[in-house]
């Protein structure tokens, strides 16, 4: 907090108002994962439920950290004392330190992931030797855009700072976000998978904006968890959708909170340190805790693998095969350790394709078509170059015919080697252009049969007069520069 003030202006109520607009109404919607209820005595029932205790005799997460991208971490809590490693806050929460939480939120998932049990309520992390990296996202008037505008160099910073897990108990509808906000988004996504670091992302609750699953959660590659009941069944509040991997406990959960709680209408408030939370926020957190035990015992494990783990070994509820309430079951720890899985040399989960001109990586092939480097393109230009080949073939032929003709009839008139050959009334001395330059026909003409013009994409404006927009190679699949978008606001 001191830091703060340090480095900003702003009054007190200020901060509190500036901080706390990111977890209103709106905010809730981003953070999307976790409400508090009312506190119940076995609030740490999932230790048992997923074997936690036998799981760290076999790990602990030590030697890996998880990036929390969230409302920041309170560092101060006991349950996290030295758990903590240097982070940073990102958009329009760039002037806020990320160890300190105005919410609560984030503080909460770093307690399921890595806390390490010596507080007084002895909260117990999945992976308590984890260290954890926290990377905030808040700040003034999140809307769906401005939070992948936070998240995206969130996911960047992680990678590049020796994160080997990204928990994201957060997320927001692509549909209300700028496009090209969705494509840089994609881009980091991808740059994670390509750098070996899992993603874990809750799926949404119940009750928010009922548009379905959220995204980062809805990208291929990505981990995305539902959550589970205290008996083992659909927690009642979870988003269900086919892109759901794993799922974990949800309700009913204790974990620690932040010291002050920055209330817009009474100011800051203490608390007790501690809170219970209900959502699939929680259950993302615990997942990504058991990744971080798979990480640390198996080191040399890349990230596909790792997932693969996880997933083969999980306790498979609900119907057969992956399905969108528990994915492939809930997530077990202690096998995800011991079981022997067969390798996978890909994401199991699927991957990001590479982007297309338009920047978007979920149409590549339906730009692939538009631009005429599809299959059926490809046939037609042959067809067409053979076509051309062809007619130089036959205009040599005739041309070497009637020169043999006119040879003939020179030599019995008298025509001598070296002499030139006699032209008569309209007759002229015939070339055959057999090595025409590339891309021209035999008379110096482009080649008709040539590449097909670019045209704009469907739904597209055609280029702005004066402007000079380059033609893709179609022999080449080179594509155009992708193209630029205004950033569109949306108001909370």
């Amino acid at each position: 907090m001191a830091h703060v003030l340090a480095h900003s202006p702003l009054s007190l109520a200020r901060l509190w108002r500036r901080a706390l607009t990111a977890f209103g109404a709106a905010g809730m919607l981003a953070l999307a994962c976790a409400t508090p209820v009312a506190a119940a005595p076995d609030g740490q029932w999932y230790l048992d439920a997923l074997h936690v205790q036998q799981a760290q005799k076999i790990s602990t997460g030590k030697g890996v950290t998880v990036a929390v991208i969230d409302s920041g971490i309170d560092n101060t809590r006991p349950a996290l004392r030295g758990q903590v490693v240097a982070g940073k806050c990102f958009a329009s929460a760039q002037d806020i330190e990320p160890t300190w939480d105005p919410n609560g939120h984030g503080t909460a998932m770093a307690g399921l992931i890595a806390g390490n049990g010596t507080d007084g309520r002895h909260i117990l992390g999945i992976a308590s030797s984890a260290k954890l990296m926290p990377l905030c996202v808040s700040g003034d008037h999140v809307t769906d855009n401005t939070l992948f505008e936070g998240i995206t160099p969130a996911i960047r910073y992680a990678v590049d700072h020796g994160a080997k897990i990204i928990n994201l108990s957060l997320g927001a509808y692509e549909k209300h976000a700028d496009p090209s906000t969705v494509a840089r988004l994609h881009t980091a996504v991808r740059y994670a998978e390509q750098h070996d670091v899992v993603l874990v992302a809750g799926a949404g609750n119940r009750g928010q904006d009922n548009e379905g699953i959220i995204s980062p959660a809805s990208i291929p590659g990505v981990v995305a968890v539902g959550g589970s009941s205290q008996n083992g069944g659909v927690w009642k509040g979870s988003i269900a959708a086919k892109q759901i991997a794993l799922a974990a406990p949800a309700e009913h959960i204790l974990t620690t909170n932040t010291g002050t709680i920055e209330d817009l209408k009474h100011g800051p408030r203490s608390t007790s340190g501690y809170q219970t939370v209900d959502g699939t926020s929680a259950a993302t957190a615990l997942v990504a805790g058991a990744a971080a035990l798979v990480r640390a015992k198996y080191p040399k494990l890349d990230a596909a693998n790792v997932i693969n783990r996880l997933i083969k070994t999980a306790d498979h509820k609900g119907s057969p095969g992956r399905n969108p309430q528990y994915g492939y079951g809930i997530v077990d720890p202690v096998k995800a350790l011991t079981a022997h899985v067969d390798p996978v040399k890909t994401n199991p989960l699927g991957q990001l394709q590479a982007p297309d001109a338009g920047g978007s990586s979920s149409k590549a092939a339906a730009a692939t078509t538009s631009t005429g480097t599809s299959s059926g393109s490809h046939v037609g230009i042959w067809i067409a170059v053979g076509a051309a080949v062809l007619a130089i073939i036959i205009v040599l032929i005739i041309g070497l015919a009637a020169r043999s003709r006119r040879r003939k009839a020179v030599t019995a008139g008298g025509w001598q080697p070296g002499a030139q050959a006699t032209r008569g009334p309209n007759q002229s001395t015939i070339r055959a252009n057999a090595a025409a330059p590339s891309g021209q026909a035999p008379n110096g003409a482009l080649n008709s049969p040539g590449r097909p013009q670019a045209v704009p994409p469907t739904g597209q404006a055609p280029p702005s007069p004066g402007v000079t927009r380059s033609i893709p190679d179609q022999t080449s699949g080179q594509q155009e520069p992708p193209e630029q978008y205004e950033i569109r606001w949306r108001k909370p």
